[in-house]
Protein backbone atom coordinates (compact mmCIF):
# COMPACT_ATOMS: atom_id res chain seq x y z
CA UNK A 1 0.00 0.00 0.00
CA UNK A 2 2.87 2.23 0.53
CA UNK A 3 4.20 1.40 -2.99
CA UNK A 4 0.74 2.33 -4.33
CA UNK A 5 0.27 5.70 -2.34
CA UNK A 6 3.78 6.71 -3.82
CA UNK A 7 2.88 6.05 -7.13
CA UNK A 8 -0.48 8.01 -6.97
CA UNK A 9 1.29 10.78 -5.28
CA UNK A 10 3.89 10.55 -8.15
CA UNK A 11 1.21 10.87 -10.25
CA UNK A 12 -0.11 14.43 -8.50
CA UNK A 13 2.96 16.27 -8.96
CA UNK A 14 2.61 16.17 -13.17
CA UNK A 15 -1.05 17.32 -12.42
CA UNK A 16 -1.15 20.28 -10.45
CA UNK A 17 -2.83 22.29 -13.38
CA UNK A 18 -5.79 20.37 -12.83
CA UNK A 19 -5.85 21.79 -9.85
CA UNK A 20 -4.66 19.15 -7.55
CA UNK A 21 -2.64 19.58 -4.25
CA UNK A 22 -1.50 17.20 -1.52
CA UNK A 23 -2.81 17.46 1.98
CA UNK A 24 0.12 15.84 4.10
CA UNK A 25 1.65 18.32 5.82
CA UNK A 26 4.65 16.87 5.72
CA UNK A 27 5.33 17.30 1.48
CA UNK A 28 3.18 20.77 1.34
CA UNK A 29 0.86 21.44 -1.02
CA UNK A 30 2.98 20.91 -3.99
CA UNK A 31 5.41 18.65 -3.68
CA UNK A 32 7.87 17.96 -6.65
CA UNK A 33 8.37 14.11 -7.78
CA UNK A 34 11.54 14.28 -5.94
CA UNK A 35 10.23 15.39 -2.52
CA UNK A 36 7.45 12.33 -2.95
CA UNK A 37 10.78 9.96 -3.68
CA UNK A 38 12.77 11.24 -0.81
CA UNK A 39 9.54 11.02 1.52
CA UNK A 40 8.56 7.25 0.38
CA UNK A 41 12.37 6.65 0.26
CA UNK A 42 12.28 7.66 4.82
CA UNK A 43 9.10 6.39 5.41
CA UNK A 44 8.62 2.99 3.98
CA UNK A 45 11.35 1.57 6.24
CA UNK A 46 10.77 3.72 8.97
CA UNK A 47 7.53 1.84 9.28
CA UNK A 48 9.08 -1.59 9.02
CA UNK A 49 11.99 -0.31 11.76
CA UNK A 50 9.18 1.01 14.15
CA UNK A 51 7.30 -2.59 13.67
CA UNK A 52 10.74 -4.24 14.59
CA UNK A 53 11.96 -1.79 17.10
CA UNK A 54 8.51 -2.39 18.67
CA UNK A 55 8.17 -5.91 18.30
CA UNK A 56 5.12 -6.16 21.08
CA UNK A 57 2.87 -3.88 18.66
CA UNK A 58 4.14 -4.98 15.32
CA UNK A 59 1.16 -6.93 14.25
CA UNK A 60 -0.55 -3.30 15.23
CA UNK A 61 1.63 -0.95 13.71
CA UNK A 62 1.59 -2.72 10.58
CA UNK A 63 -2.18 -2.87 10.13
CA UNK A 64 -2.68 0.67 11.56
CA UNK A 65 -0.03 1.57 8.70
CA UNK A 66 -1.95 -0.38 6.24
CA UNK A 67 -5.49 0.89 6.88
CA UNK A 68 -4.12 4.34 6.70
CA UNK A 69 -2.37 3.57 3.38
CA UNK A 70 -5.60 1.53 1.96
CA UNK A 71 -7.65 4.94 2.85
CA UNK A 72 -5.23 7.19 1.33
CA UNK A 73 -4.88 5.17 -1.97
CA UNK A 74 -8.76 4.85 -2.12
CA UNK A 75 -9.25 8.72 -1.67
CA UNK A 76 -6.31 9.36 -4.27
CA UNK A 77 -8.08 6.41 -6.69
CA UNK A 78 -11.50 8.26 -6.24
CA UNK A 79 -9.94 11.72 -7.27
CA UNK A 80 -8.70 10.57 -10.95
CA UNK A 81 -5.15 10.02 -9.18
CA UNK A 82 -3.23 6.70 -11.26
CA UNK A 83 -0.58 4.55 -10.12
CA UNK A 84 2.35 6.23 -12.40
CA UNK A 85 6.39 6.23 -11.84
Amino acid sequence: MLTADWATTRNMTHRYHEDYYEQNPLLGRRPNANAVNLYFLVVTPAVFLAADYFGDYRKEILQATSLLELIMVGNNLRIGLTFQF
